[in-house]
């Protein structure tokens, strides 16, 4: 699944409308359109607002365009962080 592809899904199984989720991430809806329409990238930090704001699993999104060893890796560094905060 490409990138584009998954914001689409993320937005429909969340119900929100593209402008919605254009509002909530600080971007027109012709930018969010042309997002969901692969012909601008989104940065990774606004597919995170836009991933919290539609409660969808950000791990789904990466995957659609990170190979699944590195988002995997990332993840469960990021989760030992989080139980070992002293350690990092």
């Amino acid at each position: 699944m490409l990138i584009y592809e998954s914001l689409i899904a993320m937005r429909k199984k969340s119900g929100k409308t593209q402008a919605q989720i254009a509002a909530h991430i600080g971007v027109s809806t012709r930018t969010w359109k042309n997002y969901e329409q692969g012909v601008s990238d989104i940065s990774s930090v606004k597919l995170i607002y836009a991933s919290i704001y539609c409660h969808y699993d950000i791990i789904s999104v990466l995957q659609s365009f990170m190979p699944k060893s590195i988002v995997t890796t990332a993840y469960t560094a990021t989760l030992e962080a989080n139980e070992n905060p002293s350690e990092s």
